[in-house]
């Protein structure tokens, strides 16, 4: 149990305080500041980013804090993962030893999870900042949610993403090692910036990096996918991304007595969090 004393509040507060000016003198994070809302789609992603707000942290209240320890940090929000060399009841010993006593506050509250709708008009934002030393363009198209994999038909369908997108993006790739590229790089994501916000949305993101002409760098990066939507991928195509792709799981299964723990914890995490079961 966290005692969250006034005194460890104080202290905490001046580290976080000064962590959020370093992230507010940044050229990216004023930018994004600037364009969450119109990208978040007024979610209340779009007004909070990680770490919160300097008056919140400047003003906050030891005991707020150990109301919000004791909402949140309860047994039914929580996982015990174990991974290593220990038999599972010696595990199990350790686990009611230490934890065993957790009880759920009573009339917890509920927890809910906000999505981010999606868009309903088409829309585009030029922003810029002094201090900014790059560039880039973002095409994203709406949210929506995220397809969590739980049966083998899910599996299958994530591995016919997974080839698309090695795909794609090998395409992308091949077009800036050009000796005259349109674009010094280009890719595209199925999770997009949603996926990496939220817990259970995602999107279609393509991303470029321009060289010197941004129309021609967009219309060469957009232009491919035009050609991928009508022309297909070849044999050829899947076949490489298939010799790329399957030797990674090949190895994983010969190397899986020597597989590095934070591995599968990863994975458990993943699935407590999100429920995949992959």
């Amino acid at each position: 149990m966290a005692l969250i004393t006034a005194e460890d509040v104080k202290d905490e507060r001046h580290v976080i305080l000064e962590e959020l000016r370093m992230r507010d003198r940044n050229a990216q994070t004023r930018m994004m500041r600037k364009f969450f809302p119109e990208m978040l789609n007024d979610s209340r992603y779009a007004y909070r980013l990680s770490g919160g707000k300097d008056s919140i942290v400047e003003y906050a209240d030891p005991g707020l804090i150990r109301e919000f320890y004791h909402d949140w940090y309860r047994p039914d929000l929580m996982a015990v993962i174990v991974v290593g060399d220990i038999t599972v009841p010696a595990a199990e010993l350790m686990i009611k030893e230490y934890f065993g006593s957790l009880e759920n506050p009573k009339n917890e509250r509920l927890r809910a999870y906000d999505h981010i709708a999606p868009y309903t008009t088409k829309k585009a934002m030029i922003v810029t900042d002094s201090e900014t030393t790059s560039y880039g363009f973002k095409l994203i198209y709406p949210a929506h949610l995220a397809e969590i994999p739980k049966t083998l038909a899910d599996f299958r369908k994530n591995f016919i993403q997974d080839i698309f997108m090695q795909i794609v993006n090998r395409k992308l790739r091949n077009l800036a090692q050009k000796s005259d590229p349109p674009f010094a790089n280009a890719n595209v994501t199925l999770g997009g910036t949603f996926g990496g916000i939220s817990l259970g949305d995602e999107g279609f993101e393509l991303d470029v990096t321009p060289i010197d002409d941004l129309q021609a760098s967009i219309e060469g990066a957009i232009g491919e996918l035009i050609n991928i939507k009508q022309y297909g991928f070849t044999d050829t195509n899947v076949q490489t991304a298939l010799n790329a792709y399957l030797p990674g799981y090949e190895n994983a299964y010969k190397e899986r007595n020597n597989t590095p723990s934070a591995v599968y914890t990863d994975e458990f995490a993943d699935n407590f969090m999100k429920g995949d079961q992959s």
